[in-house]
């Protein structure tokens, strides 16, 4: 799963959507990744910022389940720098902090929603769904318009 390989671009008429999925934990990495293959979406993984650098460069994903507390390079700041080329990517912060500041942290940073753990699959699928759904994960995603987004307030 993590060696990126010639990914399939997403259409209105394919359900499948790139999606790089940076966790240092493997057995979340895994979970994430086995539920969101099963509703056919192409998934590549990094367990750490540098390689979610890395993978994202050669990979281009339509969509990053990002990790806030990873090693080394957290987050936000990878977030920071997927933003500096890739502004039409849907990034969504996973994370274990739910304090207001850690929310507009992850806005500030550049995520477009910010999902605190334990996470709810079903709630990462409809997020998906919805995203596509407004056009994200075109054929051309630099084009996707009307998107909008915010899951940014505490639960």
């Amino acid at each position: 799963m993590n060696s990126p390989k010639s990914a399939p671009e997403c259409s209105t008429n394919d359900d499948t959507c790139r999606v790089l999925i940076v966790e240092d934990n493997p057995d979340m990495a895994d979970l994430l990744a086995l539920a969101l293959q099963r509703h056919g979406h192409d998934i590549q993984t990094a367990r750490n910022g540098t390689e979610a650098l890395t993978v994202a460069a050669t990979y281009r994903p339509h969509v990053v389940l990002i990790d806030i507390g990873l090693p080394g390079l957290d987050g936000h700041y990878v977030t920071e720098e997927i933003r500096k080329s890739r502004s039409e990517v849907l990034i969504i912060a996973t994370t274990g902090r739910s304090a207001p500041e850690d929310f507009q942290r992850s806005r500030d940073a550049g995520c477009d929603h910010h999902l605190v753990k334990p996470l709810n699959i079903a709630e990462i699928i409809a997020l998906l769904q919805d995203w596509k759904a407004n056009g994200g994960c075109e054929a051309n995603p630099e084009e996707a318009t009307g998107l909008q987004f915010g899951l940014f307030s505490p639960r």
